[in-house]
């Protein structure tokens, strides 16, 4: 009896892991305003940030709309140059969002604990520091 050929097993495609940081919605509890000290959002703002699979984060910055590359490599994190909407905002609030953006841009290092997402620029400074909504 001759032997009967096998068929090449086919070998599925290593699933490569989604990093914890994308699809949920960040709502940002604190940021780093250029002085060294972490402060929270202006009373009635929100900032947001939504790390899409396709390498984008979006969110608002209390002023704007903005949208961002972005790239991961294990814990690490590099956002790119943000393309904003043109709203016009108090003084206060133009500022907090300046500070925001600025503080994303230096992003290096993130760790998610349970809900929380915190971002380190690269001396290991807390720069952002979220919370999943």
């Amino acid at each position: 009896v001759p032997p009967t050929a096998v068929p090449p097993t086919a070998v599925p495609p290593t699933a490569v892991p989604v990093p914890p940081i994308v699809g949920k919605n960040w709502l940002l509890l604190t940021y780093n305003n250029g002085q060294q000290a972490l402060v929270s959002p202006i009373a009635g703002t929100q900032i947001t940030a939504l790390f899409g699979s396709d390498g984008k984060v979006t969110g608002t910055d209390s002023c704007n709309n903005y949208n961002a590359p972005y790239t991961v490599n294990g814990s690490n994190l590099q956002v790119g140059a943000p393309v904003l909407t043109g709203m016009a905002c108090p003084d206060d609030v133009m500022t907090q969002a300046q500070n925001y953006l600025a503080a994303l841009q230096l992003s290096y290092r993130y760790e998610v604990a349970g809900n929380e997402l915190t971002i380190f620029n690269s001396t290991n400074v807390k720069l952002l520091q979220y919370v999943a909504q």
